[in-house]
């Protein structure tokens, strides 16, 4: 048998208090056409939601994927590079082509539940922790980064562009092509309209907020997932 397939079998897949139930989800895991590469020791991965024609790929010790029941990922790409880390997804929270990927060690993914997720991507490195609350809609082609992904240094070798970690508060709508980048903070109930950049930390809930960088254009909103 391949090392990595061993590894998978090893690790703990579907964590249920009975072995029934958990054989179960593993026959489904593999009868809609989801992929699975694992290598490493003590990896996790608690699937409870519905996957379908999805992956998940895992190089390295003592991570965990988890996803609650309720939701449907469709073509999900779930990629972990790396020891210690965590993606974790809450009830009923949906996706269609999205990736979540982190790269290096000790880094955090946190989605609430009830979200909705486009073809976009969500990106950890270096040890930061990205935080997405409930009832959040993420449209296609939205990039979300803790990290630049390559080190600038001044030159006495001091670090210019550190990672931070990204909050997303609960209910807030990042409409298509948005850039969410270290360091930024969207308030609950806020719009970040199409094609703009988030970089800082926003000071004002349920507000539309458009441009790169985005300023404030409309307060006192409400928006919800309803056409």
């Amino acid at each position: 048998m391949k090392k990595y397939k061993r590894d998978f079998l090893n690790s703990k897949i579907f964590t249920e208090n009975a072995f029934f139930y958990a054989i179960i989800r593993k026959m489904f895991f593999l009868l809609f056409v989801n992929r699975r590469i694992v290598k490493g020791k003590n990896n996790t991965i608690d699937i409870r939601g519905l996957l379908l024609n999805s992956r998940i790929k895992i190089l390295g010790n003592n991570n965990v994927v988890r996803y609650m029941p309720g939701g449907v990922a469709k073509r999900i790409n779930i990629e972990i590079i790396g020891d210690n880390n965590v993606i974790d997804i809450r009830e009923y929270t949906h996706f269609t082509k999205t990736k979540l990927s982190c790269w290096d060690n000790k880094n955090k993914i946190i989605i609430g539940k009830n979200g909705n997720f486009g073809e976009s991507n969500l990106t950890c490195l270096e040890g930061t922790k990205l935080k997405i609350g409930n009832g959040c809609l993420v449209s296609y082609g939205v990039e979300i980064r803790t990290s630049d992904g390559h080190a600038i240094f001044d030159m006495n070798q001091n670090r210019l562009n550190e990672a931070r970690d990204i909050t997303i508060n609960n209910n807030v709508w990042l409409a298509q092509k948005c850039l969410i980048f270290k360091g930024a903070k969207v308030p609950s109930g806020c719009v970040i309209g199409a094609n703009s950049l988030v970089n800082k930390h926003l000071d004002n809930n349920n507000c539309i907020y458009v441009g790169s960088p985005v300023r404030v254009i409309r307060k006192n909103i409400r928006w919800t997932h309803d056409r």
